[in-house]
């Protein structure tokens, strides 16, 4: 082994190495991935996609059983039931989307297509997520806008409209904590909000992908709740 090999330093290696992880994802993760959630459906559901999607709790008492008596074993190989699900969900997503752009996708953004129930809206957010190069984050708030009925198309050379670009994060650091909090405090009385809509809400209605959706954003919501975490540790006691 060369002795003066030097470590990567600079950000055009990182990018250089970012860009390698980025490649063995797509090509290695992705179909890994994709074979898996297509035997969960074969073994499970008789590769019925609606079996698996029925608000029929006997139609998952299989999947259910395998997951929860196997979940040891599982979690060995990085596959936890929520990663199964994802897997599912991926599979069935993967082969609606136009030729073109399945292979520049990575697994989390078919995962996170996979919360667009229109076929056609779901198709061309997944080109304008390749054509405009956006990370998972971007991609997942312009389906939050596309479900709410904010998202428009409004230049044909440059479909649908950008996300808040990631500096917009950059800029925040400079602000008042006072500002901060009060924004803060506004989300919990949204998230308050939401609850009681919640209650409120026919949860007979809901199907078995409306459930996985709120489940991927509850995971989200739990992320970004352990980030502000971290950074409220870094205040002065």
């Amino acid at each position: 082994m060369p002795t003066d090999l030097q470590p990567p330093a600079s950000s055009t290696e990182f990018s250089d190495i970012l860009h390698a992880l980025r490649t063995l994802t797509r090509d290695f993760l992705l179909g890994f991935r994709l074979e898996v959630g297509k035997l969960m459906l074969d073994r499970f559901y008789a590769g019925d996609l609606a079996a698996y999607r029925s608000n029929d709790p006997t139609k998952s008492n299989s999947f259910n059983k395998f997951t929860q008596s196997c979940a040891t074993d599982l979690g060995d190989l990085g596959l936890s039931v929520n990663v199964l699900r994802q897997c599912i969900n991926a599979r069935a997503t993967y082969d609606t989307l136009p030729q073109e752009v399945r292979e520049k996708l990575l697994f989390t953004q078919v995962v996170a297509l996979a919360r667009l129930d229109d076929p056609t809206q779901r198709a061309r957010l997944a080109m304008d997520a390749t054509a405009k190069n956006w990370n998972v984050d971007q991609l997942k708030d312009a389906i939050i806008k596309a479900n709410a009925g904010r998202y428009y198309d409004t230049d044909t050379t440059e479909p649908g409209t950008q996300p808040p670009a990631e500096p917009a994060a950059a800029e925040s650091k400079g602000r008042k904590p006072g500002r901060v909090l009060v924004q803060f405090e506004q989300t919990v009385k949204d998230l308050q909000a939401l609850r009681a809509d919640w209650q409120a809400a026919d949860m007979r209605n809901f199907t078995a992908a409306h459930r996985q959706r709120a489940q991927d954003v509850l995971v989200d919501l739990k992320a970004q709740v352990a980030e502000v975490e971290k950074l409220l540790a870094l205040a002065p006691k």
